[in-house]
């Protein structure tokens, strides 16, 4: 919302430079990287019509008094990048950072950037070291956040099948519709599970229950990191620690990593590229604890936008 005023008081510039800054913590990112000469991250959208380098550099400096119109070009690029949305109002009057939990907290109970298909990597408990492949669909029904997944996707071939895109591209997936689906593969591929579940949103974690739908003893249990995307408009990848629970064999714990289907600029990874299998290896550490560090979503995201396949 535009204010008709030519110049900001001393306590709307010192909350304009905290939020300020505070978007740029958000993003992730820096001046230099969306208006500068760096690359700027694929996540950022509507950068063509923000403030040249110079002018976002000066806005960095606490003592420096921007004008309506950069405040109302900074509040438009907040608003296409980061959720929920604010006003020039709030950006000039209330410390952003404080009132973030409460903001985020819509009709709906969760946030709407995580809906969408996600290809998903991990290894197979198969004796053979070889990752395999999932379908992850999130998705809103009676406003509650739901799932539904195939898993134990064997090659390239069955990934990005036109079968299995088609069946993702409904609103809802039936266990029919799956059956269907599983009688026309092959007899090698005829290895998929398919689940069905609820999304549960944290602060930080983005958590999946899932329960086999045409295998009930099997239950998967999905745990998202989202600190890196916790105010972006879309969730475009992350790196999980998950859990699969059967009644009929052993309980497994395994890396899960997530890449966002239909986004423009992401080239999903083939199951065969080594480096993914990397990423997806567990090691063991001194203390006997396994931690899945900031740093490794972060160089799975890296790999992610960079990857080529």
């Amino acid at each position: 919302m535009a204010r008709n005023v030519t110049k900001l008081t001393p306590e709307e510039n010192k909350f304009f430079h905290i939020n300020y800054d505070y978007m740029w913590k958000k993003l992730n990112t820096a001046p230099y990287y969306v208006s500068g000469a760096g690359e700027c991250p694929v996540y950022i959208r509507n950068e063509e019509e923000l403030l040249s380098y110079v002018n976002l550099s000066k806005c960095r400096n606490p003592e420096y008094v921007p004008s309506m119109t950069i405040v109302n070009k900074i509040v438009n690029f907040y608003n296409y990048n980061i959720t929920p949305e604010v006003t020039t109002f709030q950006f000039l009057r209330e410390d952003l950072s404080l009132t973030d939990s409460a903001r985020s907290q819509n009709i709906k109970g969760f946030d709407e950037k995580y809906i969408g298909t996600y290809y998903g990597y991990y290894y197979g408990d198969s004796s053979k070291k070889k990752v395999n492949g999932a379908v992850i669909k999130i998705y809103e029904e009676n406003n509650v956040l739901k799932a539904t997944a195939i898993t134990g996707i064997q090659n390239d071939n069955q990934l990005f099948d036109e079968k299995l895109s088609k069946l993702f591209s409904k609103d809802f997936i039936s266990l029919n519709a799956y059956n269907k689906y599983y009688d026309s593969l092959e007899i090698s591929q005829k290895r998929t599970t398919f689940y069905e579940g609820l999304v549960n949103i944290t602060p930080r974690f983005l958590i999946i229950y899932l329960e086999g739908l045409d295998n009930e003893d099997k239950k998967m249990v999905i745990n998202l990191s989202t600190d890196d995307y916790a105010h972006t408009k879309e969730y475009l990848c992350g790196l999980s620690f998950s859990v699969l629970i059967s009644e009929q064999f052993n309980l497994q714990f395994f890396k899960l990593g997530v890449v966002r289907s239909n986004f423009d600029e992401i080239v999903p990874f083939s199951l065969n590229n080594e480096d993914v299998g990397k990423m997806l290896e567990v090691t063991k550490t001194d203390n006997e604890r396994i931690v899945l560090e900031p740093r490794n979503g972060r160089d799975w995201y890296e790999m992610v936008i960079q990857n080529e396949d």
